[in-house]
């Protein structure tokens, strides 16, 4: 069975995203509690190549040479902040649910929690 968006919005209780990370918490109704599941929302490769690029270019004109090769090595590795469209979050809920599928059962229409 593929996995839907639309299915799953009967047990999605959280979807948060924090920078890169897309974070969401799922429960069942035959589920005391919820589990919580990641995912990492990656930019596509050439808005990556660009932001990367940018800060190099940033720092090469820097001219004060007392900035340390860690701190540019820090600002390369973060996230750059960006618009997450409602069709990456929606595939975003979806990877993260998957890594906690296996205590999910579909039957009849209805996400049921397996482990009970």
């Amino acid at each position: 069975m593929e996995i839907t968006y639309e299915s799953l919005q009967q047990i999605i209780i959280t979807e948060k995203v924090n920078g890169n990370i897309l974070e969401c918490a799922f429960r069942a109704n035959n589920q005391l509690g919820y589990l919580k599941a990641q995912f990492v929302l990656m930019n596509d490769e050439s808005e990556r190549e660009k932001a990367l690029v940018k800060k190099f270019i940033s720092f090469v004109n820097r001219s004060s040479q007392a900035q340390s090769v860690f701190q540019v090595k820090e600002d390369l590795v973060q996230p750059t902040a960006r618009n997450i469209t409602s069709e990456e979050l929606k595939r975003g809920v979806i990877n993260a649910f998957k890594n906690v599928s296996a205590h999910y059962k579909f039957q009849n229409g209805i996400w049921k929690y397996a482990d009970e």
